[in-house]
């Protein structure tokens, strides 16, 4: 079980190292990961495994990143046969200390998301008038988080709180305790709704199961009442050097506070749902279509609304219900709206916009001729899933 124990903690390091993962204060570490990675990881799937038609990059729940925790496990093993004979107790210290700030960062980063709505945000447009059963399950949970802000608050609280007490040795078991549940709950979402970040999750909860480890004796024999919890021991890194200690955990501190926060404080957004849109962001209801002199019966075009999505799309809602998406680029001055489509086909919409009457007028080729498509603005903040409805009692409900 030590040996066991052992690799899973190089095992964990490693993947805290080298699984691709977006930090904005460090942007490079995808791309070392992709540079040392990638191509052995390629082969394995390509010519070992026969996949045919995949991409290079290594991406969440990726065959790529599958491959990638393989490679990773094999390359522990390796490491700990090689260092089994030296004595590793600082070694291991370093590893555990550094899985608890790496813990800590993930859960008061995606904590600070929440908190601040820019995870779980607000559903587009474009969603809220999608027929219910035609969304996959997992735009269903998120727009369904995405509506609620106390709730995201509840979670983000969640999340914060065990991970500020992972940061302080003698609030650390409680940090741990608290956030296993929390990371089990996240792992049971993502499988349940098919949410792609599968293989990352289940990693973090089980870096705070093997976290938990050296506490497990000392806890049952807690609740068995045979004596009081204690501290594991631990070889203390730089015992020596208290000040290049203090230094490297206050520059710790700073790095997950900075790291959680830095997206949000240096846009000014505090509250994703009342952050400000970009221009012509919205729904549209087609309301009249006109072919030259002629208007035409403005379900023969097949469009019923168009909606601007914050993403720079351009998405047309078919009769059907049926959606199409463009990707858009918006030039004000010209009052153009560049489309380009899958195949990398470009049209020039023309357009107006009268702001008094929330009418935008296109000007959309369509085969030889111009087809002028008059929309209204459709108050889509509206809609009854973003209204803030609470009852203490169901006479109220109207």
């Amino acid at each position: 079980m030590r040996h066991l124990k052992n690799i899973l903690g190089i095992y964990l390091f490693s993947l805290a190292v080298f699984i691709p993962f977006y930090f904005h204060l460090f942007p490079y570490q995808k791309k070392i990961s992709q540079f040392i990675f990638g191509d052995i990881s390629y082969f394995i799937a390509s010519d070992i495994f026969g996949l045919q038609n995949i991409e290079k990059g290594i991406t969440s729940d990726s065959f790529l990143m599958y491959v990638l925790y393989g490679i990773l496990l094999l390359l522990s093993v390796f490491i700990y046969a090689v260092i089994s004979k030296y004595k590793k107790g600082y070694l291991y210290s370093f590893i555990s200390v550094t899985l608890n700030y790496y813990l800590s960062l993930q859960l008061i980063k995606y904590g600070c998301y929440k908190l601040f709505k820019s995870q779980f945000y607000l559903p587009e447009p474009n969603i809220l008038y999608t027929p219910l059963g035609q969304l996959d399950q997992d735009i269903l949970f998120w727009s369904t988080m995405g509506v609620n802000y106390p709730y995201n608050i509840f979670m983000g609280l969640l999340e914060v709180i065990p991970g500020l007490l992972l940061l302080h040795k003698k609030t650390r078991l409680i940090g741990v305790v608290l956030a296993m549940p929390v990371l089990l709950n996240i792992v049971a979402i993502n499988f349940s709704f098919d949410i792609s970040v599968k293989l990352y999750s289940f990693f973090l909860f089980f870096m705070s199961c093997y976290l938990f480890i050296p506490w497990l004796k000392s806890f049952l024999q807690f609740f068995n009442k045979e004596e009081k919890i204690k501290y594991p021991k631990f070889s203390v890194l730089l015992g020596g050097y208290p000040f290049l200690r203090n230094s490297l955990k206050c520059f710790a501190l700073l790095f997950i506070v900075v790291e959680s926060i830095y997206p949000n404080i240096t846009q000014g957004n505090i509250n994703d749902d009342i952050a400000v849109r970009p221009y012509l962001h919205g729904a549209y209801e087609v309301v009249q279509v006109q072919r030259g002199d002629s208007i035409i019966p403005s379900d023969s075009l097949g469009w019923k609304r168009i909606f601007l999505h914050r993403d720079d799309y351009f998405i047309v809602q078919k009769m059907n219900d049926g959606m199409q998406d463009f990707k858009m680029r918006i030039d004000a001055n010209q009052n153009i709206i560049l489309l380009t489509d899958y195949q990398l086909n470009e049209k020039r919409i023309p357009f107006s916009y009268d702001t008094k009457a929330s009418e935008l007028n296109l000007e959309f080729p369509l085969g030889n001729s111009v087809i002028e498509i008059q929309t209204e603005a459709i108050n889509w903040k509206e809609n009854p899933a973003l209204k803030n409805r609470f009852h203490w009692y169901i006479e109220q409900v109207e």
